[in-house]
C-alpha cells in the first residue's frame, strides 16, 4: 500500500524551505511507493544532508535540490533545479526509483459563492446590479455545480429564469470562476417592504451557501428609500383691509430617505391677484423662485432635512373691485414622476363695503339705514 505524505505550505505563503531528517529506516523497496505531496506549493526547496526516499510530487512550484545526497525516488514539480549557480550549494544526485503505487484522487469539492449588489440603498423606479461569482476553490473538478436566485447572464455555464428564482449551473475545473450578473428595477411607486433582500443556495457539495447558511457573501440586502417633501403654506394676517400688505410663508422640508434634485412647486395666484397686486418681491432661502403671472414658481435642490423657505407679498386693491366670496388659493408641487401634491387655503379676509340703501319714496321721510357688518372671506 502507498504511503503518501500530505505537506500543507499554505502556512508559509506556499514557498517551503524543507531540511529532511534522517531516513535510514527506510527500505530500499518501499521507496516506489513513497509520495511527499506538496499540492499547493510554488516553491520548495531541499537542503541538508540525508537522502529523501520517494517521488516529490509538487505540480505547480519550482523544486530547488541543495541536499548534499539528493533523491532516491523521483521528482514531478512545474520546473527543477539540482544545486545552486556554479555548484553552490552542491545538490545530490536523483537515483531513478519512480512512483509505482496506484492511488485513487482524495480531492476535496469547495465551492465558494459570493453575491454582491452595486448598491447599499435604491429609490423607487432605480436599477439596482448584482454580481454572483462561483469560484471552485477546491482541488476536484465540479460537473452540474448549481445556486439559484432572481434573474441573470454568465460567463460560464447556462443560466436559466422561473419566477421566483434563477437557476445557474456549471462545470468548473479547479480554480475556475464563473461570473453570474442580473438587474432588478425598483417598483415606482414601491408598494412592498422597501427591502430588496436577496439569498444565493446550492446544494452542491462544499459549496459555502447551502440551504440555511450564515455565510454574509451569500445574501445582500438593499433599503429602498423613499422621498418625501413636506409643503406648508401661511399668511401674516387673518384678515386684512383696501390698501393693506399681505406676507406669505411658503416652507419646503425634504422629509424623506434621499435627496431631490430639482425639486418644485407652482402657486397660481390667480384667486389672490384679483383682490391684490403682486409685489415683485419673492425670495427663496434656497433655490430659484420666479413669477410669470399668476404663478409663482419655486425650483431648487434640497438634502435629506434641508429646508427651502420662500417669502413674497401681496398688496390689498383699493379699491378692492375683485369677487367678495372666499377665494382658493392651490398650491400643486411637481418631481420627477412621484405623485402631486395639492394644498388649498384662503385667502386673506377682504373689505366688504356696504351698498347704498334704495332712495326714499316721494313724500316720505328718508330711513336712515341699518348698521351693516363687515363680511369676511
Amino acid at each position: 500500500m502507498p504511503l503518501i505524505i500530505n505537506v500543507n505550505t499554505s502556512g508559509v505563503s506556499n514557498n517551503f524551505s524543507w531540511t529532511p531528517g534522517n531516513f535510514n529506516g527506510v527500505q530500499n523497496s518501499g521507496v516506489p511507493y513513497t509520495l511527499w505531496n506538496f499540492s499547493t506549493a510554488t516553491q520548495v526547496t531541499i537542503g541538508g544532508s540525508s537522502t529523501v526516499p520517494g517521488t516529490i510530487y509538487a505540480p505547480g512550484a519550482t523544486v530547488n535540490d541543495n541536499d548534499q545526497n539528493g533523491l532516491n525516488g523521483g521528482i514531478i514539480a512545474a520546473a527543477y533545479a539540482q544545486g545552486g549557480l556554479g555548484g553552490s550549494p552542491n545538490g545530490g544526485q536523483v537515483q531513478n526509483n519512480p512512483f509505482a503505487g496506484t492511488i485513487q484522487s482524495c480531492s476535496t469539492p469547495q465551492l465558494t459563492i459570493s453575491l454582491s449588489a452595486g448598491t447599499s440603498t435604491a429609490v423607487p423606479g432605480g436599477i439596482v446590479h448584482y454580481t454572483v461569482s462561483v469560484t471552485n476553490s477546491g482541488s476536484a473538478a465540479y460537473s452540474a455545480a448549481t445556486f439559484y436566485n432572481a434573474n441573470a447572464t454568465a460567463t460560464a455555464g447556462s443560466v436559466t429564469y422561473s419566477s421566483p428564482n434563477l437557476t445557474w449551473t456549471g462545470n468548473l475545473a479547479v480554480g475556475a470562476v464563473a461570473t453570474i450578473t442580473f438587474s432588478v428595477t425598483v417598483s415606482n411607486p414601491d408598494n412592498g417592504d422597501k427591502l430588496l433582500a436577496s439569498t444565493v443556495t446550492s446544494a452542491t457539495a462544499g459549496s459555502n451557501c447551502p440551504a440555511g447558511s450564515t455565510d454574509s457573501r451569500c445574501t445582500s440586502s438593499i433599503k429602498v428609500l423613499l422621498p418625501g417633501l413636506a409643503i406648508s403654506v401661511s399668511a401674516g394676517a387673518a384678515t386684512t383691509t383696501p390698501g393693506a400688505k399681505v406676507q406669505y410663508t411658503v416652507t419646503v422640508t425634504n422629509t424623506g430617505g434621499t435627496a431631490y434634485t430639482g425639486a418644485a412647486f407652482t402657486d397660481p395666484l390667480g384667486d389672490v391677484l384679483d383682490d391684490a397686486s403682486y409685489n415683485t418681491d419673492a425670495t427663496a432661502t434656497a433655490g430659484t423662485v420666479s413669477f410669470a403671472s399668476p404663478n409663482l414658481t419655486w425650483t431648487g435642490n434640497l438634502a435629506i432635512g434641508a429646508v427651502a423657505t420662500i417669502t413674497f407679498s401681496v398688496t390689498v386693491s383699493s379699491p378692492d373691485t375683485g369677487k367678495q366670496d372666499p377665494g382658493q388659493h392651490d398650491h400643486v408641487l411637481g418631481h420627477g414622476q412621484q405623485p402631486r401634491y395639492r394644498e388649498t387655503r384662503s385667502w386673506p379676509a377682504r373689505s366688504h363695503r356696504p351698498r347704498p340703501a334704495a332712495p326714499a319714496p316721494p313724500g316720505t321721510r328718508p330711513r336712515a339705514a341699518p348698521p351693516r357688518s363687515t363680511s369676511r372671506c
